[in-house]
């Protein structure tokens, strides 16, 4: 098919507006004189001249040459200088540019011996080393040993030198030429071959004396860029930061939290884009829910601390003098029951971005007395539920308090890991255990033994109180264990120093739970002291309160009135406790109460039995033995 010698097409407006305009030609302003066109430059703007720069290549080169545009771009990353034969944009592109100069892999680090960037697998299969070959490889040819003194080496261990195979192949392939042009006579060609090895040994030898500045730039460039990679990362959760403000959801201070805690990896970008944003907030939200949740339980922590301090004031303020009554009063706050009292619950569950005044503090306080009655309430629901049913029915028939029964035993562990070393018994007594999270639980087999003890007595069990007990004085004898001592001398042992071990019904109690005494092993039995001579029940009596009055002040249940928080002396003897008060603190007669506490919860719990030393009528009558021999 033949072309047709007409355009089917209509040319378009603009291109026939374009057939009519003149084209610039500024080819002749560079025939002017220098002075005319320093006065032309002067009255131009800086956009001027770049429109101006754009419409001639010869103007745009002659006002930035390429060569300073190198130049500029050198100094503005601070490099050092090419090595003499190196051209700028050579080395500019070396210092630029994080590929590798062989196989193009990116990330590759400068080699500052032999100038290039290059990556491991190409430095193994482009290098060659300088050591004599083995025998089997064919001998190096004087021309490449030659060649080797004109070209960079890399340090490869103490005694080798590797070089870059495709640089010494180009200068072995240069000589070879220059060679051959010498033995031919051609013209300067003896001067060529000098040039080149003068051109090369100076490249050795500048790549040796800028491989120090060149190190140092590496160094601080990537320093530099460690530093505007954290600077954009700043920058990104700077944003993000913004971002969580404006959802106007979280406080401040949990999304700074957050921040601060949180390792997230961002991007580069300048700006953050809604899918980036919907990335990171998927991410990050979690972290700020966290910090949240940490303040708000750090602000609770404060509140209950608030009131424990509240509480102690409110006791030392309300117990003051009244030693009996402040016992029974925990001297911290209970914070560890299942459920908080209400009112103490309705404090601490106030939102926790709202401020608590002080006066909300002063209003919990009045509802102090309040909230110990219902502790104690609480205390005493829980004691009775430990104890057996058939015991709270009888009981409630007979109207008595079930913990006041003598059989309503608890023991407890004053020292932890140190098994049973106390019990509890009587209402009483439960007000002075301090603690009022772990509360004691009836044990059944002292319940069992403290029937026992009281059926000796001629009492019901089921309806008889401790106080009863105590009121009876009556006195008890082990029948497992070693009840006779023998006190060693010299000679034979006189019958009078044979001694007996009576037990009052607590003290017989306290020894059936004492690991010590070795009672717990085997089946308790007991003899009242009164069935085995009715005649001693005086002296057993009279015995056993001389034994109470010396032994009490002996016992470590003493403390200073004067040493607050912890006690600095703790618990001692009364001759202790006394001289401490009067050397430390300068009261010359200190008084009992006052100055000397008797640490009543300590003189509760730690009632060791008792030891009744009475003569060789009572031995005698209690073992049948009528002469006792070592």
């Amino acid at each position: 098919m033949a072309k047709s010698s007409a355009s089917t097409s209509t040319p378009s407006v603009s291109t026939e507006a374009k057939k009519g305009r003149k084209k610039r030609n500024l080819k002749t302003i560079t025939t002017l004189p220098a002075e005319l066109i320093s006065l032309i430059m002067q009255g131009l703007d800086p956009k001027t001249i770049l429109n101006v720069a754009r419409t001639n290549k010869f103007f745009r080169n002659t006002l930035v040459p390429m060569k300073a545009l190198w130049l500029a771009k050198l100094k503005e990353i601070g490099a050092p200088e090419p090595p003499r034969g190196v051209p700028q944009h050579v080395w500019l592109r070396m210092l630029a540019t994080t590929n590798c100069c062989s196989c193009g892999k990116s990330n590759v680090k400068i080699n500052t011996h032999v100038l290039r960037r290059i990556c491991r697998e190409c430095m193994l299969s482009s290098c060659i080393q300088s050591t004599i070959a083995s025998p089997p490889t064919p001998p190096q040819s004087t021309l490449r040993t030659e060649a080797i003194n004109y070209v960079p080496t890399m340090l490869r261990g103490k005694f080798e030198d590797q070089y870059f195979l495709p640089e010494l192949e180009a200068v072995e392939k240069r000589l070879t030429v220059l060679n051959c042009a010498v033995r031919d006579g051609k013209p300067d060609a003896q001067k060529l071959l000098d040039e080149f090895k003068a051109q090369r040994i100076t490249l050795v030898v500048d790549c040796q004396l800028i491989y120090t500045k060149l190190s140092q730039w590496i160094s601080l460039e990537e320093a530099m860029k460690k530093e505007r990679a954290q600077s954009a990362k700043e920058a990104r959760v700077q944003l993000i930061q913004q971002r969580f403000y404006d959802l106007a959801i979280y406080n401040k201070i949990d999304v700074d939290a957050a921040v601060q805690v949180s390792e997230l990896k961002f991007s580069k970008a300048a700006k953050l884009t809604d899918k980036a944003w919907a990335t990171y907030r998927t991410t990050f939200e979690p972290a700020v829910i966290k910090a949240r949740d940490l303040r708000h339980k750090g602000i609770r922590d404060i509140r209950t601390l608030n009131i424990c301090l509240k509480w102690n004031m409110w006791r030392n303020e309300t117990f003051k003098g009244n030693t009996w009554k402040a016992l029974r009063v925990p001297a911290v706050f209970p914070t560890k029951r299942d459920v908080p009292h209400p009112l103490v619950a309705e404090l601490q569950d106030i939102d926790a971005e709202l401020d608590i005044g002080p006066e909300r503090y002063n209003d919990l306080v009045t509802q102090f007395p309040t909230i110990l009655h219902d502790l104690e309430a609480q205390r005493f629901r829980r004691l009775h539920a430990s104890l057996p049913v058939e015991m709270r029915l009888r009981c409630e028939k007979e109207g008595i308090e079930p913990l006041d029964l003598a059989a309503a035993i608890f023991p407890v562990e004053l020292y932890e890991g140190y098994g049973v070393s106390a019990f509890v018994v009587t209402r009483d007594a439960h007000l002075l255990w301090p603690n009022f999270d772990d509360l004691p639980t009836f044990s059944y087999p002292l319940a069992v033994a403290a029937c026992s003890l009281v059926s000796m007595c001629g009492l019901d069990p089921e309806t008889t109180l401790a106080t009863e007990m105590d009121q009876r004085g009556e006195c008890f004898i082990c029948n497992r264990c070693t009840y006779i001592e023998l006190v060693r001398t010299s000679g034979p042992r006189p019958a009078d120093k044979v001694y007996i071990k009576a037990f009052s019904w607590r003290s017989a109690i306290k020894h059936v739970c004492d690991i010590r005494e070795g009672c717990s092993k085997h089946k308790f039995s007991f003899r009242l002291l009164t069935c085995i001579h009715p005649s001693f029940k005086g002296q057993a009596d009279e015995c056993l309160a001389m034994a109470q009055r010396d032994v009490l002040p002996t016992k470590r249940v003493w403390r200073c009135n004067h040493c607050i928080g912890v006690y600095r002396l703790g618990w001692d003897v009364k001759q202790n406790v006394t001289a401490h008060v009067i050397s430390q603190h300068g009261i010359a007669n200190p008084i009992d109460g006052t100055d000397i506490i008797l640490d009543e919860i300590m003189h509760w719990f730690s009632l060791f039995p008792w030891r009744v030393e009475v003569g060789r009528p009572l031995v005698v009558a209690a073992t049948g033995f009528e002469e006792v021999l070592d």
